[in-house]
């Protein structure tokens, strides 16, 4: 089991005193920090605070500090720091990140070196704790996600990251995640979106491991992966019944 730190270049691990309750990481949420500061070990470590903190901070040039273990709670995200999960039998929570923006986030981007911090961090949380990477569904779905998107995670109503860096996340950090993005189908490597090659690809190299020599089904499958909205979904159910998962 993963011991919950981020083993990305970018990051140095400077964790904070104390113990917090153990979580199974399930959301990664942005936030942006409202101040100019390298660090913010000192703000999180002072009275001032008041408990809160973050697991990691990402500076302007994408280097970031890791405070909290991923699998323990940090204190930014409302009623997604920790909850019980009844159906499984678990705590799980968010995984917070808080973004350096000049002290003016409503006029400042996120950097390209920030996207780029952002990009890895949450494909380290997808391959390490299996967190999709798309917008989370409700305030309890696994996924990624800015602080603001629900009542619940942001009780004082904060428009956190702020409408700028929230518009970068639809069009800058998802589109970065997807181009970047792979997932395990059996032990077979596929981009998240996959171009009509990779999904030829796919197919062919199913069709052989199975020892199948359809070629209509060859056909069949690859029409019916390249027209679906996910083609991750059909691809899974194809090598489910050729029996490679």
């Amino acid at each position: 089991m993963t011991n919950g730190i981020v083993d990305l270049p970018q990051y140095t691990w400077r964790p904070l005193p104390g113990t917090r309750p153990q979580i199974i990481p399930t959301q990664l949420i942005a936030h942006t920090a409202v101040s100019n500061a390298s660090s913010l070990y000192g703000w999180f470590n002072s009275p001032t605070a008041k408990g809160t903190d973050a697991h990691t901070y990402i500076r302007a040039d994408g280097t970031a500090e890791q405070y909290r273990a991923a699998n323990t709670q940090a204190n930014a995200n409302g009623t997604a720091n920790r909850w019980w999960d009844r159906d499984n039998g678990v705590f799980r929570g968010a995984f917070s990140v808080e973004t350096w923006d000049g002290r003016d986030p409503e006029h400042t981007p996120w950097t390209p070196q920030q996207i780029t911090t952002l990009r890895d961090t949450a494909l380290w949380l997808n391959r390490v704790y299996r967190i999709p990477l798309e917008i989370c569904p409700g305030p309890y779905d696994p996924g990624i996600a800015w602080h603001s998107l629900y009542p619940g995670w942001s009780p004082g109503r904060h428009t956190c990251p702020g409408a700028l860096r929230i518009t970068q996340f639809h069009d800058e950090l998802l589109p970065a995640i997807t181009t970047a993005a792979t997932t395990q189908i059996g032990d077979i490597t596929v981009p998240t979106n996959p171009t009509f090659g990779d999904i030829a690809n796919f197919v062919e190299t199913c069709f052989t491991r199975a020892a199948n020599p359809d070629p209509k089904g060859r056909t069949y499958w690859t029409v019916v992966i390249a027209e679906a909205v996910n083609p991750l979904v059909p691809m899974r159910t194809m090598a489910n019944q050729l029996g490679l998962i």
